[in-house]
């Protein structure tokens, strides 16, 4: 059976028929990236000034063109006849020629040159109506070259320019379907991916933004709030030394020595006036005993100073800031 199957084999491959058909299809592959590499050069070695069909050159010009007079005639065509496409020429031409040494690919060589032909009839026109015209080199072109303005010539006839660029677009999502692996269901579902990553990072930007104004806000009044309280406390601290300073004054000029200035008598060195019972009963019931009784002790004079004010809460700004902190929190789940 192996043996046969060999026969078989080698029987194909020395059919003349095939051997013919894979000699051409090689020749034309050859010739395919032949051509995309002359008409790249071409392309990118155009100089306006160039002898060709849509330019008589000034006498004495020496063609500028690494493809020579053939190269400037070429390149001239491509832009005045595709536009923007014929820049693409040279791409698509050397993928066809090469995809056709390929096995089983030159079967696929009429379907691929259909697909490109078509996709011409759909591009020049959408190109004409966006973007206008392109510059290449100095020169100002079509986009979609001649043959782009003839379509949509046409199409406007019948469509106008709107009605005309939704049907050329219809026929391109068409096309695309047909000709790739493209499909909408994939597109809407990416567009939809993207629109919500964006609106989630707007969200939380503008959140963000919001935190911060509302603690900048919150840092200002309480800035405020403490600033207040400091004054108040320096006020109350101002009359607290004031008043220091009066019992000190008070208590550095005893009553004997008023009395002595008011009577206008100078004080006896050394006398003491004898003391009445009533005076000291009087005494002793104005002011306490202090001394030691037993183990109980007086308690000390500090406790009859001022206290310190306390600081007041404001509820309403608790209970807001309460609340934006559970909204957040439901925000972000």
């Amino acid at each position: 059976m192996g043996s046969k199957k060999k026969e078989k084999n080698q029987a194909k491959n020395n059919n003349p028929k095939k051997t013919r058909n894979k000699l051409w299809l090689e020749i034309f592959s050859l010739l395919a990236i032949f051509l995309a590499l002359f008409s790249f050069i071409s392309l990118i070695s155009y100089n306006p000034a160039d002898p060709s069909w849509a330019n008589v050159p000034v006498e004495g010009h020496k063609t500028q063109n690494f493809g020579g007079r053939v190269g400037a005639y070429l390149a001239e065509t491509l832009l005045q006849a595709l536009g923007l496409l014929g820049l693409l020429f040279p791409f698509y031409t050397g993928y066809a020629g090469i995809k056709t040494l390929f096995p089983d690919q030159a079967r696929k060589l009429p379907r691929r040159l259909l697909v490109g032909f078509l996709y011409l009839l759909l591009l020049a026109p959408l190109l004409i109506l966006f973007p206008g015209n392109i510059i290449w080199h100095g020169k100002e072109f079509p986009a979609g070259g001649l043959a782009g303005d003839l379509l949509l010539s046409v199409l406007s006839r019948y469509l106008n320019h709107t009605g005309s660029f939704i049907a050329l677009l219809c026929l391109l999502g068409v096309l695309l379907l047909l000709t790739t692996h493209w499909t909408l269901s994939k597109t809407v579902h990416y567009l939809v991916k993207i629109f919500k990553s964006g609106a989630s990072q707007i969200k939380i930007k503008v959140t963000r933004e919001s935190l911060e104004r509302n603690k900048a806000k919150s840092s200002l009044k309480l800035a405020e709030k403490y600033a207040k309280a400091r004054e108040e406390k320096g006020v109350e601290e101002e009359k607290g030394k004031e008043l220091i300073k009066k019992e000190e004054k008070e208590k550095s000029s005893p009553a004997t020595g008023k009395r002595g200035l008011r009577l206008g008598k100078k004080p006896t060195v050394g006398f003491e006036p004898p003391r009445r019972p009533e005076d000291e009963e009087a005494q002793s019931m104005l002011l306490p005993d202090l001394r030691k009784s037993g183990d109980y002790r007086f308690p000390p004079f500090s406790l009859l100073d001022p206290g310190k004010p306390s600081e007041k809460i404001d509820r309403n700004e608790l209970f807001d800031k309460k609340r934006r902190i559970e909204e957040k929190l439901r925000e972000f789940k």
